[in-house]
């Protein structure tokens, strides 16, 4: 079905509804490839949000072979911050995401720290 048909049918968003087509184009290649050979392919996995257990899953090996992969080339997650402010002043305590991109925002230090895992 096109995704006229589909917002025709469900109401939802054509661009949301080309997010999804292009996640499932993107498991098909993953299914495809595999990651053996193209290391710039899993770098954009990561980037699309593809976890380390579902390239394994397509690509029929396992997840600790794929984080192996990913580190031997040097492929890890950054940490960037979430604007709470909405860019009115800076805040000492910025909530903190990881994602695969170039820049990482964290600015560690050796200051004593806490994790707060939540989602939603």
């Amino acid at each position: 079905m096109s995704i006229d048909d589909i917002y025709a049918l469900t109401g939802i968003d054509p661009w949301f509804l080309a997010e999804i087509e292009d996640l499932i184009t993107t498991e098909a290649d993953i299914a495809n490839c595999g990651v053996e050979d193209d290391y710039s392919k899993l770098r954009s996995w990561k980037e699309k949000g593809f976890s380390d257990h579902r390239i394994a899953e397509l690509t029929n090996t396992d997840e600790a072979r794929i984080r192996t992969l990913r580190w031997d080339r040097d492929i890890h997650p950054v940490y960037k911050r979430v604007d709470s402010c909405a860019g009115e002043f800076d805040t000492p305590t910025a909530y903190m995401y990881s994602t695969y991109e170039d820049e990482c925002e964290s600015q560690p230090t050796a200051d004593r720290k806490i994790v707060v895992l939540g989602g939603g």
